[in-house]
C-alpha cells in the first residue's frame, strides 16, 4: 500500500480463520489507528489486555504521551 503524509488510507483487517475477526484501522503517514476493542480482536486477547500493555509503554517512559 503506498502512502504519503497528505493522504489517510482506511484498512479493514479480515482473519482467515473464517473471517471471524473484522477490524477497521486508518493508516496516517507511518500512524496506524485503531480502538482497543479492534486491538483485542486483532491479537485475541480482552480488551484490558490491550489497556495493561499501553499503560506500560507509558510507565516504562518507551513513549512519551503527547
Amino acid at each position: 500500500m503506498e502512502n504519503n503524509n497528505d493522504s489517510i488510507d482506511f484498512l479493514l483487517y479480515s482473519s482467515q480463520e473464517g473471517g471471524g475477526v473484522k477490524a477497521a484501522v486508518l493508516i496516517e503517514g507511518e500512524t496506524i489507528w485503531t480502538s482497543q476493542k479492534n486491538m483485542s480482536k486483532i491479537f485475541g486477547v480482552e480488551e484490558n489486555t490491550i489497556t495493561y500493555h499501553i499503560k506500560e509503554v507509558y510507565k516504562t517512559a518507551e513513549l512519551q504521551a503527547f
